[in-house]
């Protein structure tokens, strides 16, 4: 009768789909709920249809972190897209910009933390969380040889947080693989600044990600007493040949150390993509591993691929101990106010 537009019945069915959907809702049956109250908002009709939006927002919230918790990654960004569009909330974005971290698209996590700063008030952890995603992505375009670029998002991070340190040195051009069967990683260290480096060690470790183990560590004296100094704006090329093998499918990866201070990881080959399956297997979800970099297979224009260069002598090879992990600075935060969300209030409403 509501598609043959019969006097009264499209209100009808509205408040009828407004009372299974509120039904389906208290009862967990989300999928249901979704249906009846979407229909609500499309029919523009009934004593209700000004509730459409409030109760979509709680739905597409719940859908939304349903979907994350599988892994469904794309489908929980759908979600939070059409969240946005009814009510934009620095929570969402904040959310949006972890799941596109997560599938290393850096870039629009970017994006997403940046309205998460605008539909926020002063916020120090989402400054801290853009400061350190301006970071990544820097070290990402240097290591694909685009200086410039890179350099600026370092300097866009260290606006965003003080005490976000900009790196004197960096590396760029970097790329890993394999020689003779063993990992390699070669590429340039540059000095990003106008004076010269007069000292520079460092050191690469290869760590089995899944058991935590160290599997080969070398340390190498890039620049000291012996060797001449960096130049401002110069370059000098490196080259780290593992002295063990591993398997090249994203559980291993290089870290590597400068002056003592972890500068990256680089991930050797791709990893597996998890499943809803393998979660249940293992207990674990997708972000508990996350890495922080790709492999990067890139140089700048003009370079060729480093020789080992002559330098001062290096320490010998030798296993090591995993060090202990360093324990995060606390930081006190301001208290923040909490507004009732749109989800609390329609739950409130079902009671």
């Amino acid at each position: 009768l509501a598609k043959n537009n019969v006097a009264g019945k499209k209100a009808e069915l509205a408040d009828l789909d407004a009372l299974y959907g509120d039904e389906a809702l208290r009862t967990g049956k989300i999928d249901l709920a979704l249906r009846c109250w979407e229909e609500v908002r499309d029919l523009r009709e009934g004593s209700r249809y000004t509730e459409a939006e409030s109760r979509l927002a709680t739905i597409y919230q719940k859908m939304a972190t349903s979907y994350a918790a599988k892994n469904d990654d794309q489908k929980a960004l759908a979600y939070l897209g059409k969240l946005n569009a009814i009510a934009q909330n620095s929570k969402n974005y904040e959310m949006a910009s972890e799941l596109y971290e997560k599938q290393e698209k850096i870039d629009m996590a970017i994006d997403q933390m940046r309205l998460a700063m605008k539909f926020s008030t002063h916020n120090p952890a989402y400054q801290r969380k853009l400061a350190q995603l301006l970071n990544r992505r820097g070290k990402e375009l240097l290591d694909a040889g685009d200086t410039d670029a890179g350099y600026g998002y370092l300097q866009q991070a260290k606006t965003m947080d003080p005490n976000n340190a900009l790196p004197s040195v960096t590396l760029r051009g970097i790329n890993v693989g394999l020689e003779g069967g063993l990992p390699k990683i070669s590429g340039e260290v540059w000095n990003a600044g106008d004076e010269p480096v007069n000292s520079l060690n460092m050191r690469v470790d290869l760590v089995d990600t899944v058991s935590k183990r160290t599997l080969w560590t070398k340390e190498q004296k890039v620049v000291d007493e012996f060797v001449q100094p960096l130049g401002g704006r110069d370059a000098k090329p490196i080259n780290f040949v593992a002295g063990t093998s591993v398997r090249m499918n994203g559980t291993n990866e290089f870290r590597v150390y400068m002056d003592g201070k972890l500068y990256k990881s680089y991930r050797l080959g791709d990893k597996a993509k998890v499943t809803v399956a393998d979660d249940k297997k293992t207990g674990t979800n997708d972000g508990d591993n996350v890495r922080e970099n790709t492999v990067v297979r890139g140089r700048p224009q003009g370079t060729e691929p480093p020789s080992n260069p002559p330098v001062a002598p290096e320490r010998a090879e030798r296993p090591v101990y995993t060090p202990p992990a360093e324990t995060p600075v606390q930081s006190a935060e301001p208290p923040v106010t909490k507004h009732e969300s749109s989800e609390e209030k329609t739950m409130k409403d079902l009671d």
